[in-house]
Protein backbone atom coordinates (compact mmCIF):
# COMPACT_ATOMS: atom_id res chain seq x y z
CA UNK A 1 0.00 0.00 0.00
CA UNK A 2 1.07 3.09 -0.79
CA UNK A 3 -0.73 5.98 0.44
CA UNK A 4 -3.37 5.13 3.42
CA UNK A 5 -5.79 8.42 4.02
CA UNK A 6 -7.09 9.38 7.13
CA UNK A 7 -10.18 11.79 6.38
CA UNK A 8 -12.93 13.34 8.37
CA UNK A 9 -16.39 12.37 6.81
CA UNK A 10 -17.24 16.19 5.56
CA UNK A 11 -18.74 17.25 2.33
CA UNK A 12 -15.54 17.08 0.40
CA UNK A 13 -14.69 13.29 1.47
CA UNK A 14 -17.08 11.40 -0.89
CA UNK A 15 -16.03 13.50 -4.17
CA UNK A 16 -12.08 13.60 -3.10
CA UNK A 17 -12.37 9.51 -3.22
CA UNK A 18 -13.76 9.55 -6.57
CA UNK A 19 -11.13 11.78 -7.94
CA UNK A 20 -8.88 9.81 -6.41
CA UNK A 21 -10.24 6.90 -7.81
CA UNK A 22 -10.89 7.99 -11.49
CA UNK A 23 -7.74 9.80 -11.95
CA UNK A 24 -5.06 7.45 -10.03
CA UNK A 25 -4.41 4.00 -9.25
CA UNK A 26 -6.42 3.42 -6.71
CA UNK A 27 -5.40 -0.04 -5.92
CA UNK A 28 -2.67 2.06 -4.07
CA UNK A 29 -4.72 4.19 -2.06
CA UNK A 30 -7.04 3.21 0.98
CA UNK A 31 -8.97 5.41 2.92
CA UNK A 32 -10.01 5.34 6.75
CA UNK A 33 -13.15 7.96 7.44
CA UNK A 34 -13.45 9.25 11.09
CA UNK A 35 -16.61 11.02 12.01
CA UNK A 36 -20.30 10.05 11.59
CA UNK A 37 -20.66 7.16 9.10
CA UNK A 38 -23.13 6.27 6.49
CA UNK A 39 -22.70 3.43 3.79
CA UNK A 40 -25.16 5.05 1.86
CA UNK A 41 -22.91 8.39 1.59
CA UNK A 42 -19.15 7.13 1.58
CA UNK A 43 -19.27 3.65 0.13
CA UNK A 44 -16.94 3.70 -3.09
CA UNK A 45 -17.10 0.71 -5.29
CA UNK A 46 -13.63 -0.98 -5.91
CA UNK A 47 -12.45 1.62 -3.12
CA UNK A 48 -10.78 0.07 -0.10
CA UNK A 49 -12.21 2.33 2.49
CA UNK A 50 -13.66 1.83 6.26
CA UNK A 51 -14.47 3.56 9.06
CA UNK A 52 -12.58 3.37 12.14
CA UNK A 53 -13.88 3.34 15.68
CA UNK A 54 -11.90 2.99 18.43
CA UNK A 55 -14.14 0.71 20.61
CA UNK A 56 -13.86 -1.89 18.07
CA UNK A 57 -11.04 -3.63 18.86
CA UNK A 58 -10.69 -5.33 15.59
CA UNK A 59 -10.83 -1.98 13.49
CA UNK A 60 -8.12 -0.49 16.04
CA UNK A 61 -6.01 -2.67 15.40
CA UNK A 62 -6.46 -2.81 11.29
CA UNK A 63 -5.71 0.97 11.69
CA UNK A 64 -2.41 0.44 13.50
CA UNK A 65 -1.45 -1.83 11.23
CA UNK A 66 -2.42 0.24 8.40
CA UNK A 67 -0.19 2.91 9.39
CA UNK A 68 3.05 0.90 9.64
CA UNK A 69 2.37 -0.87 5.96
CA UNK A 70 1.88 2.64 4.37
CA UNK A 71 4.36 4.44 2.74
CA UNK A 72 2.74 7.79 3.22
CA UNK A 73 0.02 8.95 5.64
CA UNK A 74 -1.90 11.38 4.69
CA UNK A 75 -4.23 13.05 7.34
CA UNK A 76 -6.78 15.47 5.64
CA UNK A 77 -7.66 17.50 8.23
CA UNK A 78 -5.66 17.05 11.33
CA UNK A 79 -8.66 17.09 14.57
CA UNK A 80 -8.91 13.54 15.64
CA UNK A 81 -7.26 13.10 19.10
CA UNK A 82 -6.84 9.09 18.55
CA UNK A 83 -4.57 9.69 15.33
CA UNK A 84 -2.45 12.16 17.18
CA UNK A 85 -1.86 10.02 20.29
CA UNK A 86 -1.26 6.58 17.85
CA UNK A 87 1.62 8.69 16.10
CA UNK A 88 3.05 9.96 19.15
CA UNK A 89 3.32 6.70 20.74
CA UNK A 90 4.39 5.18 17.28
CA UNK A 91 6.90 7.94 16.09
CA UNK A 92 8.83 5.94 13.59
CA UNK A 93 5.67 7.12 11.54
CA UNK A 94 6.14 10.99 11.66
CA UNK A 95 8.17 11.28 9.26
CA UNK A 96 6.02 9.66 6.72
CA UNK A 97 3.29 12.02 7.35
CA UNK A 98 1.45 14.23 4.66
CA UNK A 99 -0.59 16.80 6.46
CA UNK A 100 -3.29 18.20 4.53
CA UNK A 101 -4.37 21.38 6.15
CA UNK A 102 -8.20 22.21 6.45
CA UNK A 103 -8.12 25.32 8.05
CA UNK A 104 -9.62 24.55 11.11
CA UNK A 105 -6.90 22.51 12.22
CA UNK A 106 -4.56 25.28 12.27
CA UNK A 107 -6.66 28.36 13.12
CA UNK A 108 -8.46 27.90 16.12
CA UNK A 109 -9.13 29.67 19.70
CA UNK A 110 -6.15 28.50 21.21
CA UNK A 111 -7.73 29.83 25.14
CA UNK A 112 -7.23 26.27 26.98
CA UNK A 113 -8.81 26.49 29.74
CA UNK A 114 -7.86 22.59 31.05
CA UNK A 115 -5.02 20.27 31.68
CA UNK A 116 -6.47 17.84 28.54
CA UNK A 117 -6.66 20.40 26.18
CA UNK A 118 -3.78 21.74 26.74
CA UNK A 119 -1.77 18.33 26.96
CA UNK A 120 -3.36 17.04 23.12
CA UNK A 121 -2.60 20.34 21.93
CA UNK A 122 1.37 19.87 23.25
CA UNK A 123 1.13 16.76 21.48
CA UNK A 124 -0.24 18.26 18.23
CA UNK A 125 2.91 20.10 17.96
CA UNK A 126 5.10 17.69 18.44
CA UNK A 127 3.82 15.61 16.10
CA UNK A 128 3.67 18.59 13.07
CA UNK A 129 7.11 18.98 14.38
CA UNK A 130 8.50 15.99 12.28
CA UNK A 131 5.89 15.75 9.78
CA UNK A 132 7.48 14.55 6.35
CA UNK A 133 5.18 16.97 4.26
CA UNK A 134 2.59 19.60 4.64
CA UNK A 135 0.06 20.16 1.70
CA UNK A 136 -2.39 23.25 1.40
CA UNK A 137 -3.94 25.38 -0.68
CA UNK A 138 -1.22 28.19 -0.61
CA UNK A 139 2.12 28.63 1.32
CA UNK A 140 0.53 31.04 3.50
CA UNK A 141 -0.57 28.09 5.60
CA UNK A 142 2.76 26.69 5.98
CA UNK A 143 4.25 29.94 7.15
CA UNK A 144 1.72 29.96 9.93
CA UNK A 145 2.61 26.37 10.69
CA UNK A 146 6.08 27.38 10.82
CA UNK A 147 5.34 30.35 12.83
CA UNK A 148 2.76 28.42 15.41
CA UNK A 149 4.47 25.07 15.86
CA UNK A 150 7.90 24.89 14.04
CA UNK A 151 8.12 21.76 11.44
CA UNK A 152 10.81 20.23 9.55
CA UNK A 153 8.03 19.15 7.10
CA UNK A 154 8.33 20.08 3.02
CA UNK A 155 5.84 22.06 1.30
CA UNK A 156 3.76 20.69 -1.14
CA UNK A 157 0.51 22.30 -3.13
CA UNK A 158 -2.86 21.03 -3.39
CA UNK A 159 -6.54 21.72 -2.88
CA UNK A 160 -9.94 19.96 -3.46
CA UNK A 161 -12.30 19.29 -6.14
CA UNK A 162 -14.75 22.29 -5.84
CA UNK A 163 -18.77 21.55 -4.72
CA UNK A 164 -19.23 24.84 -7.26
CA UNK A 165 -22.07 23.60 -9.94
CA UNK A 166 -20.32 25.91 -12.77
CA UNK A 167 -23.32 24.57 -15.03
CA UNK A 168 -25.90 26.30 -12.14
CA UNK A 169 -23.92 29.24 -12.26
CA UNK A 170 -23.35 29.66 -16.21
CA UNK A 171 -27.05 30.64 -15.95
CA UNK A 172 -26.50 33.90 -14.00
CA UNK A 173 -23.80 34.92 -16.23
CA UNK A 174 -24.49 38.56 -18.12
CA UNK A 175 -27.69 38.94 -16.14
CA UNK A 176 -29.08 42.69 -17.13
CA UNK A 177 -29.76 44.36 -14.03
CA UNK A 178 -32.92 45.92 -14.01
CA UNK A 179 -33.59 47.87 -10.76
CA UNK A 180 -31.10 50.40 -9.28
CA UNK A 181 -30.85 48.76 -5.83
CA UNK A 182 -27.61 47.42 -5.14
CA UNK A 183 -27.95 44.22 -3.57
CA UNK A 184 -24.57 43.26 -0.59
CA UNK A 185 -23.74 39.90 0.93
CA UNK A 186 -22.96 39.76 4.41
CA UNK A 187 -21.05 36.79 5.50
CA UNK A 188 -21.78 33.20 5.40
CA UNK A 189 -23.48 32.21 8.71
CA UNK A 190 -24.79 33.13 12.18
CA UNK A 191 -20.80 32.79 13.51
CA UNK A 192 -19.08 35.66 15.42
CA UNK A 193 -16.10 34.76 13.30
CA UNK A 194 -17.64 36.82 10.50
CA UNK A 195 -17.82 39.72 12.58
CA UNK A 196 -21.30 41.49 11.53
CA UNK A 197 -21.06 44.21 14.16
CA UNK A 198 -17.74 45.54 12.79
CA UNK A 199 -19.43 45.21 8.90
CA UNK A 200 -22.26 47.24 9.53
CA UNK A 201 -19.99 49.87 10.85
CA UNK A 202 -18.30 49.79 7.75
CA UNK A 203 -21.91 50.34 5.71
CA UNK A 204 -23.67 52.67 8.24
CA UNK A 205 -22.57 54.99 6.22
CA UNK A 206 -24.21 54.13 3.48
CA UNK A 207 -27.95 53.62 4.59
CA UNK A 208 -29.40 56.25 3.04
CA UNK A 209 -28.74 55.09 -0.33
CA UNK A 210 -30.63 52.60 -2.25
CA UNK A 211 -29.28 49.42 -0.65
CA UNK A 212 -30.74 46.14 0.36
CA UNK A 213 -28.29 43.83 2.73
CA UNK A 214 -28.37 40.50 2.41
CA UNK A 215 -27.52 38.39 5.92
CA UNK A 216 -27.52 34.32 5.66
CA UNK A 217 -28.26 33.41 8.73
CA UNK A 218 -29.99 29.87 8.52
CA UNK A 219 -26.87 27.93 10.33
CA UNK A 220 -24.77 28.27 13.24
CA UNK A 221 -25.37 29.87 16.62
CA UNK A 222 -29.21 30.80 16.52
CA UNK A 223 -28.99 33.35 19.86
CA UNK A 224 -26.44 34.72 18.13
CA UNK A 225 -28.21 35.29 14.88
CA UNK A 226 -31.15 36.60 16.96
CA UNK A 227 -28.68 39.50 18.23
CA UNK A 228 -27.52 40.13 14.45
CA UNK A 229 -31.06 40.59 13.17
CA UNK A 230 -32.21 43.09 16.29
CA UNK A 231 -28.60 44.97 15.10
CA UNK A 232 -29.27 45.04 11.45
CA UNK A 233 -33.00 46.07 11.22
CA UNK A 234 -32.03 48.59 13.68
CA UNK A 235 -28.95 50.21 11.71
CA UNK A 236 -30.87 49.60 8.50
CA UNK A 237 -34.16 49.02 8.72
CA UNK A 238 -36.03 47.47 5.85
CA UNK A 239 -32.87 47.23 4.00
CA UNK A 240 -31.82 44.77 6.31
CA UNK A 241 -32.96 40.97 4.83
CA UNK A 242 -31.65 38.20 6.81
CA UNK A 243 -31.89 34.93 5.57
CA UNK A 244 -33.18 31.70 8.12
CA UNK A 245 -34.27 29.26 6.52
CA UNK A 246 -32.07 26.49 5.02
CA UNK A 247 -31.82 27.23 1.20
CA UNK A 248 -30.54 24.18 -1.18
CA UNK A 249 -27.41 25.12 -3.57
CA UNK A 250 -30.12 25.67 -6.36
CA UNK A 251 -32.02 27.65 -4.07
CA UNK A 252 -29.28 30.01 -2.59
CA UNK A 253 -28.05 30.87 -5.89
CA UNK A 254 -31.26 31.76 -7.14
CA UNK A 255 -32.42 33.69 -4.45
CA UNK A 256 -29.28 35.01 -3.53
CA UNK A 257 -25.93 34.52 -5.59
CA UNK A 258 -28.03 35.55 -8.68
CA UNK A 259 -28.78 39.16 -7.18
CA UNK A 260 -26.04 39.86 -5.19
CA UNK A 261 -23.42 43.55 -6.27
CA UNK A 262 -20.79 43.21 -3.76
CA UNK A 263 -19.72 40.73 -1.37
CA UNK A 264 -18.65 41.60 2.08
CA UNK A 265 -16.44 38.37 4.38
CA UNK A 266 -15.49 39.75 7.16
CA UNK A 267 -14.42 36.49 8.54
CA UNK A 268 -10.83 36.43 10.98
CA UNK A 269 -9.49 33.87 9.37
CA UNK A 270 -10.42 31.32 6.12
CA UNK A 271 -13.66 30.96 5.95
CA UNK A 272 -16.62 31.12 3.08
CA UNK A 273 -14.15 29.81 0.14
CA UNK A 274 -16.63 28.16 -2.21
CA UNK A 275 -19.15 31.08 -1.92
CA UNK A 276 -16.00 33.62 -2.30
CA UNK A 277 -14.64 31.34 -5.87
CA UNK A 278 -18.49 31.12 -6.89
CA UNK A 279 -19.07 34.91 -6.85
CA UNK A 280 -15.61 36.07 -8.59
CA UNK A 281 -16.69 33.27 -11.26
CA UNK A 282 -20.25 35.45 -11.30
CA UNK A 283 -18.06 38.68 -11.73
CA UNK A 284 -18.97 40.17 -8.60
CA UNK A 285 -17.37 42.76 -6.49
CA UNK A 286 -15.69 41.19 -3.27
CA UNK A 287 -14.74 42.86 0.07
CA UNK A 288 -12.32 40.33 2.43
CA UNK A 289 -10.97 40.61 5.58
CA UNK A 290 -8.56 37.82 6.48
CA UNK A 291 -5.37 37.90 5.30
CA UNK A 292 -4.73 34.66 3.66
CA UNK A 293 -7.53 34.84 1.83
CA UNK A 294 -6.38 38.15 0.58
CA UNK A 295 -3.07 36.78 -0.27
CA UNK A 296 -4.06 33.63 -1.85
CA UNK A 297 -6.50 34.94 -4.19
CA UNK A 298 -3.94 37.90 -5.29
CA UNK A 299 -1.29 35.23 -5.75
CA UNK A 300 -4.12 33.32 -8.46
CA UNK A 301 -4.17 36.41 -9.87
CA UNK A 302 -7.95 37.61 -9.04
CA UNK A 303 -9.16 41.02 -7.83
CA UNK A 304 -10.61 41.04 -4.15
CA UNK A 305 -11.24 44.33 -2.08
CA UNK A 306 -9.53 45.01 0.99
CA UNK A 307 -12.97 45.70 3.62
CA UNK A 308 -10.78 47.79 5.35
CA UNK A 309 -11.07 50.28 2.61
CA UNK A 310 -14.61 50.96 2.71
CA UNK A 311 -14.31 53.75 5.36
CA UNK A 312 -12.12 55.66 2.94
CA UNK A 313 -14.68 54.86 -0.04
CA UNK A 314 -17.58 56.98 -1.69
CA UNK A 315 -21.05 55.07 -2.30
CA UNK A 316 -20.17 55.31 -5.91
CA UNK A 317 -16.72 54.14 -5.20
CA UNK A 318 -17.80 51.57 -3.07
CA UNK A 319 -19.87 50.58 -6.22
CA UNK A 320 -17.68 50.81 -9.18
CA UNK A 321 -17.30 47.57 -10.88
CA UNK A 322 -13.74 47.18 -13.24
CA UNK A 323 -15.85 44.76 -15.44
CA UNK A 324 -12.72 43.84 -17.90
CA UNK A 325 -11.15 42.42 -14.29
CA UNK A 326 -14.28 40.79 -13.31
CA UNK A 327 -14.54 39.07 -16.68
CA UNK A 328 -10.77 37.87 -15.59
CA UNK A 329 -11.75 36.44 -12.72
CA UNK A 330 -14.33 34.39 -13.94
CA UNK A 331 -11.35 32.80 -15.94
CA UNK A 332 -8.90 32.53 -13.54
CA UNK A 333 -11.22 30.78 -11.25
CA UNK A 334 -12.28 28.37 -13.96
CA UNK A 335 -8.66 27.73 -14.52
CA UNK A 336 -7.99 27.62 -10.66
CA UNK A 337 -10.48 24.65 -10.08
CA UNK A 338 -9.92 22.55 -13.30
CA UNK A 339 -9.53 18.95 -12.73
CA UNK A 340 -6.32 18.95 -14.92
CA UNK A 341 -4.70 21.25 -12.65
CA UNK A 342 -5.73 19.37 -9.29
CA UNK A 343 -4.71 15.81 -10.92
CA UNK A 344 -1.08 17.35 -11.68
CA UNK A 345 -0.75 18.68 -8.22
CA UNK A 346 -1.75 15.83 -6.30
CA UNK A 347 0.12 13.55 -8.74
CA UNK A 348 3.42 15.19 -7.08
CA UNK A 349 1.52 14.83 -3.16
CA UNK A 350 1.29 10.90 -3.87
CA UNK A 351 4.92 10.71 -5.95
Amino acid sequence: MNNFHIILNHIYTKPYVEFVKENFDISKHKFCIYGRWSNENLIVDDVRLYHVNTYNIKIFFKLVRDLNKANQIIIHGLFSKIIIVLLILQPWLLKKCCWVIWGGDLYYKRNFNNIKSRFFEKLKGLSIRFFGTIVSSDIYHYNSVLKIYGTRAKYKKGNYLSPINFELLDNYLNIVKTDSTINILLGNSADDENRHEEAFAFLEKFKEEDINIICPLSYGDKEYAKKIITIGIKTFGDKFTPITELLSKVEYADKILSIVDIAIMNHNRSQAMGNIKALLYLEKKVFLQNDFLKTYFKNNDLLVYDVNKINSLTFSEFCLLNKTRMILNNKNISDLLSVTKLVRLWRCVFS
